[in-house]
């Protein structure tokens, strides 16, 4: 009997282990998908401000967009930060700032 208790208990625990690991892997899935879209949106958003600047400006834009990716990339390698979570952030806040960027170009 006490056996059988045993394969039970030890049955339970994979089953819940596995359950627990796949919501884990769904949840990690999910900031992926959320960073990947805040990417597309970045992307969209810089295309759309490339077109209202100079020559001279779209090239500060490139560079600035080159060091903010090291920045950001940087800044969410610390150990115990998410790091979809942290790169979705930092890239929703970049958009934001850009957004603001094209709002108020003149042209």
């Amino acid at each position: 009997m006490k056996n059988n208790f045993s394969g039970y208990v030890f049955k339970f625990l994979i089953v819940w282990m596995g359950s627990s690991l796949t919501g884990l892997t769904y949840a990690q899935d999910a900031k992926v998908v959320e960073y990947q879209a805040a990417e597309v949106e970045l992307k969209n958003i810089q295309k759309q401000l490339m077109g209202k600047l100079s020559d001279k400006d779209k090239e500060n834009l490139k560079k600035s967009q080159r060091q903010w990716n090291t920045f950001k990339n940087t800044d969410c390698k610390y150990e115990g930060v998410d790091t979809f979570q942290c790169l979705g952030s930092r890239t929703k806040e970049r958009t934001q700032h850009l957004k603001d960027r094209l709002e108020s170009s003149p042209h």
